[in-house]
């Protein structure tokens, strides 16, 4: 009882020390008041959080703010850089555009600068020399029989070759007779036939193969005697199996060679129209060969016997002017007094060009200008003296002949009467001597006429007026 009241009072004098000491002196010496820890941390906890849920908020908008300035910033550079690379290509086809623009129009221009030259020189171009005793000497074409003419021979022929292909297929068909078709014939009948396709297809052979591979794993859970009485069977089984996959497989091949016998037999009657037509066609090209053949000689010894008839038909028939009539010339012959003639028709408004293609400076642009008179009238006169030379040429490279006359004519109008009306503007005499020492190549068409009879009048200005004709 002693210790509890000393205790008691001890604690009293404390506390009456504390409370003295707190009115006199304030709360400075005051023993600090603590709180328990599980109060006072919760509160800064739970703001901590919360500022710092704040904060990582807050960063997130700004990375997604900076993402999505990062991801325009990238769309705008590839969308420049495809615009970019567009451009270019754009820059790059509209080059190309321009590059073959120009190389056209230099084309275009290049091809009437070559027109040109080519009708101021068709004299170039004459065909080769004609051998008119040689092509009598050819040996006439051999003769091939018709159908009607072989008879019995050409049937005879086709079942040469029927039975030719017979006994090869009967002999295939030996040679594919296997033990194994020999074995099982007996089970095999044609209505049957979709069984043999079956049983002789390779599936078939894999089912029964794995089937048996199966069984032999199958026989590792057994042993003894069970296990190799399986084993037997398993191989029993693909035996049969294999002997009737053989079997079936070698007899559709016969079935298949049975019936292409069959077939050869149906179509004998076919190949003996096939033969007679192919005959009778290759008789009728014969026929064509010769009647051509005698035409030929017949006009080789025309034109070497000097016949006019044979000359103009032999100028008709090989016609070595084809290329002066696509230009827009008419040519045709006679004879006069025992002179070949020749009258040349010229259509200058569908030959010669009255207007000159020329690129402007810029490259860019094709423009027609008109042809002068003088360079009209030259680019004419040429055309028609090298006409004049080449139509001499062909002549004497195709007949034996030793001169020709040659007169160029045009349309003209006739301000009397108000009508087109041919006139002559060359005639030319020339002698087959004189013409073969000229050099072709080198020679100026216009200045050529100066070596032969020839009546010209011409004139740079007026071109070429009307003239006489040579007799």
């Amino acid at each position: 009882m002693g210790n509890l009241l000393d205790e008691f009072s001890k604690e009293l004098g404390r506390n009456a020390g504390k409370w003295l000491s707190n009115q006199i002196m304030g709360d400075s010496y005051s023993t600090p008041v603590r709180l328990s820890p599980l109060v006072s941390q919760e509160q800064p906890r739970k703001e901590q959080a919360e500022a710092i849920m704040f904060k990582s908020e807050q960063l997130k908008r700004e990375l997604d703010i900076k993402e999505r300035e990062l991801d325009l910033k990238e769309l705008i550079i590839k969308e420049n850089e495809a615009a970019k690379k567009k451009i270019e290509e754009l820059e790059d086809e509209t080059k190309e555009a321009e590059k073959q623009h120009k190389l056209d129009l230099i084309k275009e221009v290049a091809g009437q600068k070559n027109y040109i030259e080519v009708i101021k020189s068709v004299h170039k171009d004459y065909s080769k020399k004609m051998d008119w005793k040689r092509l009598l000497n050819q040996p006439e074409p051999q003769y091939v029989p018709s159908a009607t003419d072989l008879g019995v021979y050409l049937k005879k022929e086709i079942d040469n070759q029927i039975e030719k292909e017979i006994k090869n297929l009967n002999s295939m068909a030996k040679k594919k007779m296997s033990f194994a078709n020999l074995v099982i014939s007996d089970f095999f009948k044609t209505r049957y036939e979709w069984v043999f396709k079956i049983t002789g297809s390779k599936y078939f052979l894999l089912v029964i193969s794995s089937l048996s591979l199966l069984g032999v794993f199958k026989t590792l859970e057994f042993s003894g005697v069970t296990q190799y009485f399986i084993l037997a069977v398993i191989i029993m089984f693909f035996g049969v199996g294999f002997v009737f996959y053989k079997g079936a497989s070698d007899q559709q091949i016969n079935f298949e060679l049975k019936n292409k016998l069959s077939w050869i037999e149906i179509e004998r009657e076919i190949r003996y129209l096939e033969a007679e037509n192919k005959q009778d066609e290759a008789h009728d090209i014969y026929q064509n060969e010769l009647e051509d053949y005698k035409g030929m000689i017949k006009l080789a010894k025309g034109v070497l016997s000097d016949n006019h008839k044979s000359h103009i038909e032999a100028l008709n028939l090989f016609n070595p002017f084809h290329d002066l009539q696509t230009y827009g010339s008419k040519i045709e012959f006679s004879f006069s007094k025992g002179i070949l003639s020749s009258n040349f028709l010229i259509h200058s408004n569908n030959i010669i060009p009255k207007t000159l293609k020329v690129i402007t400076n810029n490259g860019n642009e094709l423009v027609e200008e008109q042809m002068s008179s003088a360079t009209f009238n030259n680019i004419y006169q040429d055309y028609v003296c090298s006409s004049v030379l080449r139509i001499a040429k062909d002549v004497f490279q195709l007949l034996p002949i030793a001169n020709v006359i040659v007169n160029a004519k045009t349309s003209v109008l006739n301000t009397a009467n108000g009508h087109y009306e041919e006139v002559t503007i060359v005639s030319v005499r020339v002698e087959r001597e004189r013409l073969e020492k000229l050099n072709f190549d080198l020679l100026d068409p216009s200045d050529s006429m100066a070596n032969f009879n020839a009546n010209i009048n011409f004139n740079q200005v007026t071109g070429f007026s009307p003239v006489n004709k040579i007799i």
